[in-house]
């Protein structure tokens, strides 16, 4: 019997599976195969509702995932990547185990990039900073909200907000989320995480 792997990709895969030399993703959780291939093998109404792919394991000439507490694999086939996100450590390398055994796969155990290793957080940085930019001129008067469109109602609902809170607060607030950044990023500057990549 197959096993079932759940993920937990955003938007996208919830259960992986291995069948012979295919490797196959589904948008929703399935418990067990046969569950699995009922949803991969629905037709109609059905077929429609689910997502799903292919990757074809011989294909798969790379894998990279964290060296520590590792939950997100990608994989390499062709010129394509695949992200595949797993709730727990171990069943992301008892699959990684799987297909570097199957194809041959050497892991090894390199330094992350700084860039890489820091990008969410810097992107985290930059969007605190443009957000307190948006609240303090809430706070202060010097940006409106939009009183028409889509998004006039989180305009308002920020807007009174900020109000409500103040200018000195906003900008204590958004300078404090930006320092718990900045130590963060420093971390792991200092100390950069490894990474294993198959090849």
């Amino acid at each position: 019997m197959n096993k079932v792997y759940p993920l937990t990709t955003e938007k996208s895969w919830k259960s992986a599976m291995i069948d012979g030399n295919r490797l196959l993703l589904l948008n929703n959780q399935k418990a067990d195969e046969e569950k699995f291939m009922s949803a991969w093998n629905a037709s109609g109404v059905k077929n429609w509702l689910n997502s799903k792919k292919e990757i074809s394991i011989p294909e798969i000439t790379g894998m990279v995932h964290k060296e520590a507490k590792a939950t997100d694999l990608t994989l390499k086939y062709g010129s394509k990547k695949e992200k595949l996100s797993f709730a727990t450590t171990s069943e992301l390398e008892e699959l990684a185990g799987i297909l570097s055994r199957t194809n041959k796969l050497q892991p090894d155990v390199q330094g992350m990039s700084k860039l890489k290793a820091t990008g969410g957080w810097l992107i985290g940085l930059a969007l605190t900073a443009l957000f307190g930019w948006i609240m303090h001129g809430y706070a202060t008067g010097e940006i409106s909200y939009s009183t028409s469109g889509r998004r006039r109602l989180i305009g308002k609902l920020l807007h009174e907000l900020a109000q409500k809170m103040g200018a000195e607060l906003v900008l204590i607030t958004a300078g404090a989320i930006a320092a718990f950044i900045v130590y963060k990023i420093y971390s792991i500057v200092k100390n950069p995480p490894n990474e294993v990549v198959y090849q």
